[in-house]
């Protein structure tokens, strides 16, 4: 079973509304399908996903548990749809547009989410860039709206485009997950899982979730997305990402779930060989000898480390390098002479352990790690074990500094 392969919603639609008890001469008509038509249509669906959604009876069809699933997840699918497009639902079914769209222009909505350009967003799903324009330009024509803008260099969506593209996104999603419950009622654990996280949660306890799923799953891939907290919550609640990891400064967004995992420490860390290594620092002085990289100006750890030399009333250390990239801060403060800063979990390592962290007793901030999701968001099976995996490496991981802290005094 293809696990990035998309229904057709008509198809699904027309289950849809056999599952909820029309029989399906009525579904046909709603549909404007022919009765032979609509069977057809029913027998291809049912074969995609490789199981019958029905039990055959005198009376007519009865759902089994494979029909639950499709009931379930197709009913999210097209709540989504009808939310995206509420001028669409009137009667007759030929003038909604949530009816007659099609999986291909709901794919292309939802993967221009954060893409500059129709290239960009074909890479996402893996089609053309003509498919891609060709979808969203239907899209456009059936709305009479316009859902893009473009400048000299970029293709991106506008206001409407990116209200629309955040439905499309969670009706992907909900679409995608069909499979894998299926695969679930099969004894199968599969499908994707997509994941936000920042350096600290990348850092231990996600490779380690992730490591542990693999090994019990089945048919399973993760995608694991580094970036702004911004641009990843975008992505949440567009349904392109399933969860994030991460630390939160501003106000917590209302429409989003959390979950604490544990707390983050910002420390300072050099190589073994360096000559601060291992020791600790009383005085501030001490650490402008060396020269730093840094995470970039606007992130918080890099204005927390200003404002400890600005309080302290000591000029700013030689910044050589900014950069996020936590590949380029590695190999530098591995190979040079160099210091960094970073966040990371209680009781984790840092980079598997090849740096060492500088103690300085005037220097903490700690903020709390949180598990992150969208509110009313129904986890697959695979999805369900990695969520337990985190919350329980995480527990572990707190004990472990717990029990390290004791042992130091």
């Amino acid at each position: 079973m293809n696990s990035d392969k998309l229904p057709n919603l008509r198809h699904l639609r027309l289950a849809l509304l056999v599952l909820r008890g029309d029989s399906l001469r009525v579904a046909a008509e709603k549909l404007r399908l022919t009765q032979p038509a609509a069977s057809l249509a029913l027998s291809a669906l049912e074969k995609s996903y490789e199981v019958l959604f029905f039990t055959r009876t005198p009376i007519g069809l009865a759902a089994n548990e494979f029909g639950d699933v499709i009931r379930l997840r197709a009913s999210n699918v097209f709540d989504e749809l009808a939310a995206a497009f509420p001028q669409s639902v009137s009667e007759p079914p030929k003038a909604h547009v949530a009816s007659r769209i099609t999986i291909a222009q709901v794919s292309a909505l939802a993967a221009m989410q954060q893409q500059n350009s129709f290239r960009a967003a074909s890479e996402v799903i893996g089609v053309l860039p003509t498919t891609i324009q060709r979808a969203i330009s239907s899209l456009e024509a059936d709305l009479g709206v316009k859902l893009t803008e473009r400048d000299d260099h970029a293709v991106r969506l506008n206001l409407a485009g990116r209200r629309l593209s955040e439905y499309a996104g969670r009706a992907v999603a909900e679409a995608k997950a069909i499979r894998a419950d299926i695969l679930e009622l099969k004894g199968v654990i599969g499908g994707v899982v997509s994941m936000g996280v920042v350096r600290a949660a990348a850092s231990d306890f996600v490779p380690n979730a992730v490591a542990e799923v693999a090994n019990i799953a089945g048919e399973v891939r993760f995608e694991i997305l580094q970036e702004n907290l911004q641009i990843m919550l975008g992505l949440l609640r567009g349904g392109r990402i399933d969860v994030v990891c991460s630390t939160i400064r501003d106000e917590f967004p209302a429409d989003i779930e959390r979950e604490m995992l544990g707390r983050t420490r910002l420390g300072m860390y050099c190589s073994p060989s360096h000559p601060l290594a291992g020791q600790a620092i009383c005085d501030i002085r001490e650490l402008s000898r060396f020269g730093w990289v840094l995470p970039s100006a606007q992130t918080g750890a890099a204005k927390a480390f200003r404002r400890l030399f600005k309080e302290s009333g000591v000029d700013l250390p030689s910044v050589v390098v900014e950069t996020n990239s936590t590949e380029i801060i590695q190999q530098l403060v591995q190979t040079r002479f160099f210091l960094t800063i970073s966040t990371k979990m209680d009781g984790a390592g840092f980079w598997g352990n090849e740096l060492e962290q500088i103690v300085f007793d005037a220097w903490g901030l700690e903020r709390p790690m949180w598990l992150m999701y969208r509110k009313g968001w129904r986890p697959t099976k695979l999805q369900e074990l990695v969520l337990e995996s985190l919350r329980r490496l995480c527990v572990m991981s707190s004990r472990t500094n717990s029990s390290n802290l004791d042992n130091l005094e």
